[in-house]
Parts: C-alpha cells; sequence; structure tokens
C-alpha cells in the first residue's frame, strides 16, 4: 500500500459526558427545634454533605416539599429550617441529594416531634457521621 492512498473515511462520534447521579444520602438528622408558642414550632433539619451533590431537596410528609436548593453549610452538613408545624408532634422527613444528572432517590424517612413548648435539641458541629474517614 503506497501512502497516497486512503482507506474509507471512519466517524467517531463520543456523546457528552454526563456525570453520574448522587448517591443516596444518610437520614436527616434534627438539631434544633422550638416551638415558639401553642400554635407554631419549627425544626432545623440537617443531614450529611454528599459527594457530587450540587442541591438537595427535602421533603416532610404531610406537607410536600419544603426546601429546594443548595442547602450545604460548612463542616459538610446540609440544613434548612421548615417553619409553621404544630407543637407536640411527629413529623417524618427524608432528603435526596441532586445535580445536573438528576436526583438520588430519598432518603429513608426520620422522625423528627415538635415540643410542646420552648425549644428542645443542641447543636452537633459537626455530626459524626458526616466526618470523612481519614485515608
Amino acid at each position: 500500500m503506497l501512502c497516497s492512498q486512503r482507506g474509507p473515511a471512519i466517524t467517531v462520534t463520543v456523546p457528552p459526558y454526563t456525570p453520574p447521579v448522587p448517591p443516596t444520602p444518610r437520614p436527616p438528622f434534627w438539631v434544633f427545634r422550638e416551638a415558639i408558642n401553642e400554635v407554631e414550632a419549627y425544626v432545623r433539619i440537617d443531614w450529611c454533605k454528599v459527594p457530587g451533590a450540587t442541591r438537595y431537596e427535602v421533603e416532610v410528609k404531610g406537607l410536600g416539599l419544603v426546601y429546594n436548593g443548595p442547602g450545604v453549610s460548612g463542616k459538610g452538613i446540609g440544613s434548612t429550617t421548615v417553619y409553621g408545624l404544630r407543637p407536640g408532634t411527629e413529623y417524618l422527613v427524608r432528603v435526596r441529594a441532586c445535580n445536573e444528572s438528576g436526583c438520588s432517590p430519598w432518603s429513608s424517612w426520620a422522625s423528627i416531634h415538635t415540643p410542646y413548648s420552648g425549644w428542645a435539641g443542641y447543636p452537633v458541629y459537626p455530626h459524626p457521621e458526616c466526618i470523612p474517614e481519614p485515608t
């Protein structure tokens, strides 16, 4: 074969890179909850940051989607506050991680009880489950 001879043309199509959907996050855990009065309470819902996630969705059973945003503070913890809850009531909460490729499956439900009056809870920074293992 001489160098001037050419064979058939080959076309190669490379699909665009799509990052993988992030893994399912651990169930959320509460850090702070307070009853403002006998009618209204709120909770702060915290969860561990998930690698590859760019935003999070939080759902409260019976209330639907209550948060959709970046929600990641420092120290590997994501957080949002849900207002307008009833004191002395149990709520079920779950979270999922999302990126441009989609959302992970929902975490399992976590139970949160609002107090009847005053506050209950304590800050836990960083939460032990959010600390990555040393490599």
